[in-house]
């Protein structure tokens, strides 16, 4: 209860709801200046090369133009290349060597503003082999407009994409990692899949959505040209028919824009500040997605949970069931899991059955789970043999890609206390008995008795 002594009454009874409007107008001012000042230092760094997954593989410097899945492998800007982490295995059967290995994963918007008329939807023109156009209607006509913005390994398909988005806001709510001001990797990529037209812009905001920092122009215009793709266009509105008026020819370009934590203004006096992110739609933007890199934040809510299962007791030696349980509780998608499981103290590991998808690393204790969809489960059994000691067995999510809204159930442990390995046969090894000195003396005078006694009878 507070101290009377501490209190004091408003002036008026007007005068708090005056101060609070006041703050929140100075708030208004203050990101509306902050939303004009798109300085030029603040402008992203154009890419000038990508990679991807067409026709095996596609490299933009070579000029070939996809019609086809073209899911995004790697990029360069400022003279560094970047892996997305959807296939660096490809990228180094390229040639592409000496990149820094990242992770982008694509935002999944909840929702889009309403779909204006002019919106349209675009796939490769022989998406899947088949010559889009003939049937009329969009492969997938019932599917969220958000899907083509998410849709491929990640999100990082680069060959569906919305264009001319509708105007709005998207908000994300999201954790920087510790150590993201220490990374210069790009943590933001944007994709422009058309005519450059009004600039989207972005920024980071707090709790209170208040902009964090600065926010940047997403200005394809002075963007390098990186190839051209070419499209189907259907209609965004309605039954999603084929969108005659809209010419196929000869293709549209492909631009993209890579941001860093700098480009945002993000130091380390702010960055325990940032809670979101915040995507502003100018009404023009062609886009493929807008990826973050998972490595330097989480982003997409979700809720995973762990449980675990281990008999109560066993005994030395004995073979023994452990299971872990991973279920995700949250409504969204989760992906880039890594679960690690510590045995009991002296335990032994001796297999694992992993479900499909998902691999078990005994060398590290580490289980991985590439994705986990909401409402989804997975369980890892181990058998292991115990040793002498009691002790938990317990498992932790230590690796998502996504922001889990509940920590508190991210680990489990469940206690197994070892007994003494029972006799052969059953029971207990009884103990055996011991003689003290005086003992012993007897037993030696009734063994020199009966050999005297043996030998008289010989006589």
């Amino acid at each position: 209860m507070p101290d009377s002594r501490t209190m004091t009454m408003p002036r008026d009874p007007f005068h708090a709801l005056t101060a609070r409007c006041r703050h929140i107008a100075a708030r208004f001012m203050a990101q509306s200046l902050c939303s004009l000042c798109l300085v030029a230092a603040a402008q992203a760094a154009p890419v000038t090369a990508a990679y991807g997954t067409f026709s095996g593989f596609w490299d933009s410097t070579t000029g070939v133009v996809p019609d086809n899945r073209n899911q995004l492998l790697g990029f360069s800007v400022g003279g560094v290349t970047y892996s997305t982490g959807v296939d660096d295995a490809a990228l180094l059967a390229h040639n592409v060597t000496g990149f820094s290995a990242q992770r982008y994963i694509a935002f999944s918007p909840d929702a889009l503003p309403a779909t204006q008329t002019g919106s349209y939807i675009g796939i490769m023109r022989n998406w899947d082999g088949t010559t889009q156009g003939v049937t009329g209607v969009i492969p997938g006509s019932t599917d969220p407009l958000a899907t083509y913005l998410t849709d491929g390994a990640q999100g990082l398909e680069l060959g569906t994409a919305v264009f001319n988005l509708s105007a709005g806001e998207l908000h994300f709510p999201l954790q920087l990692r510790p150590d993201a001001l220490a990374s210069g990797a790009p943590i933001i990529l944007a994709t422009q899949m058309g005519d450059p037209g009004s600039s989207d812009s972005f920024h980071f905001v707090d709790a209170d959505d208040a902009i964090v920092g600065q926010a940047v122009p997403v200005n394809f215009s002075t963007a390098s040209l990186l190839g051209r793709q070419n499209w189907s266009f259907y209609n965004a509105t309605g039954s999603r028919t084929y969108a005659t008026s809209v010419s196929r020819s000869p293709g549209r370009d492909v631009r993209m824009q890579a941001f860093t934590l700098a480009d945002f203004g993000i130091n380390a006096a702010n960055i325990g500040q940032v809670a979101g992110f915040v995507q502003q739609l100018s009404g023009q933007s062609d886009s493929a997605f807008v990826a973050y890199n998972s490595l330097l934040l989480a982003a997409n809510p979700t809720d995973l949970a762990v449980s675990v299962t281990a008999p109560a007791t066993a005994a030395v030696g004995d073979p023994v069931n452990l299971n872990v349980t991973l279920a995700n509780q949250g409504t969204d998608d989760a992906s880039g899991i890594v679960v690690t499981v510590a045995l009991p103290p002296g335990f032994t590991f001796d297999s694992s059955t992993a479900p499909a998808g998902t691999s078990y690393d005994a060398t590290t204790g580490t289980w991985t789970v590439p994705s986990l969809p909401a409402g989804g489960s997975r369980t890892l059994t181990l058998v292991a043999t115990a040793g002498t000691q009691s002790g938990p067995f317990g498992a932790q999510v230590t690796r998502l890609d996504q922001v889990d809204t509940d920590p508190t159930n991210d680990s489990a442990n469940s206690p197994v206390v070892v007994a003494a390995a029972p006799a052969p046969g059953g029971g207990t090894v009884a103990a055996v008995p011991t003689l003290d000195h005086p003992g012993l003396w007897g037993l030696m005078l009734l063994v020199v008795a009966a050999a005297a006694r043996g030998l008289r009878r010989r006589a």
